[in-house]
């Protein structure tokens, strides 16, 4: 036996003893939604993917996630949306992230078996990376169950195992490397360079998600956008790179900001007249991602207004959340 398939033995055998010592057989996770603060586009790679400066938050809103131990290796994936039932497994950012970290740390062989049910309350298309941060949340289970073994079976240093894990979460998508880190950070390069920023919380007061009727379509904005913005000038990000040294001084307001939002106002009017009804009430109002949902920061003394912005979002079709960051 050659040394590669002998440390793919070996390490199998320890996972396999990992799994046969578990005390239990089902875990109930939870994926908070991704918000970002603010959004600059700071260039376009050849390939078209956009560089990008975000300053992210998790928030309260969340998926919730029941893993559980199966006879059977490999992994199934089931989601309580009828629009996401009929997806193929294999297309499930879950499902991929199952079988990128078995691949990354060489076990050619089927992990251990886990069956995946998702109860979906993150709104698709919103933005608010839903599949990605299930991506994410899955990761961080496998890391927590694993990840001590496969350091120890492949003696890589645990800075070596988290890197090839971001590799990992990147290759799920551009959004799964921060969904993995989660909290208050700062989000650089295509989305693989995650600053987490030492700060636990961006707003103390109340923040309203506002998810208009029509959702924005990912891959159709993106092409939206390249036509709209055919040359994309290279330019750092000032104002979030001051911040991130000095996070004592972080002014939030002076931050928001999506350079998403004028084209995707322009795919999806229903976003635009979001926004408008929004900002009536909360000026510190702007679009997450490159979805659909609005986010607006409570300042003290406008906690009054939501009842009536809520009665008139209403009508159109808006679907509040009230959160915490």
């Amino acid at each position: 036996m050659d040394s590669q398939a002998s440390r793919e033995s070996s390490l199998a055998a320890s996972i396999d003893g990992v799994v046969s010592a578990l005390p239990c057989r089902t875990w109930r996770l939870t994926a908070p939604a991704k918000i970002n603060i603010r959004l600059k586009v700071t260039g376009r790679r050849h390939d078209g993917y956009h560089y990008l400066s975000m300053l992210n938050t998790s928030c309260s809103l969340c998926d919730d996630i029941v893993v559980s131990l199966r006879e059977e290796r490999g992994i199934s994936v089931s989601v309580d949306l009828p629009s996401l039932a009929s997806m193929p497994a294999a297309d499930n950012l879950v499902a991929k992230s199952y079988s990128r970290f078995w691949e990354e740390f060489g076990c050619s062989r089927a992990g251990p078996g886990f069956a995946v049910s998702i109860v979906k309350r993150i709104p698709v298309g919103g933005g608010l990376g839903g599949g990605s941060s299930d991506a994410g949340a899955f990761l961080r289970f496998l890391v927590s169950l694993f990840g001590e073994t496969i350091t120890r079976a492949l003696n890589i240093t645990e800075q070596e195992f988290d890197a090839r894990v971001m590799t990992v979460a990147l290759a799920c998508g551009a959004d799964v490397p921060y969904a993995y880190r989660g909290g208050v950070a700062w989000v650089t390069g295509i989305g693989e360079v995650v600053t987490r920023l030492p700060i636990s919380r961006l707003w103390e007061g109340p923040v309203l998600v506002s998810v208009p009727s029509r959702p924005v379509p990912t891959a159709e904005f993106y092409r939206f956008f390249r036509d709209r913005r055919p040359e994309i000038e290279a330019r750092p990000d000032v104002l979030l790179e001051r911040y991130s040294r000095a996070c004592n001084e972080l002014d939030v307001g002076s931050l928001i900001e999506n350079d998403f939002e004028e084209v995707a106002c322009q795919l999806v009017p229903e976003v635009g007249e979001g926004l408008a009804l929004a900002r009536e009430f909360f000026p510190m109002t702007t679009m997450t991602g490159s979805g659909s949902a609005i986010v607006s920061l409570v300042t003290s003394g406008s906690e009054a207004l939501i009842g009536e912005y809520q009665r008139r979002a209403a009508p159109r079709g808006i679907v509040l959340y009230q959160v915490s960051l």
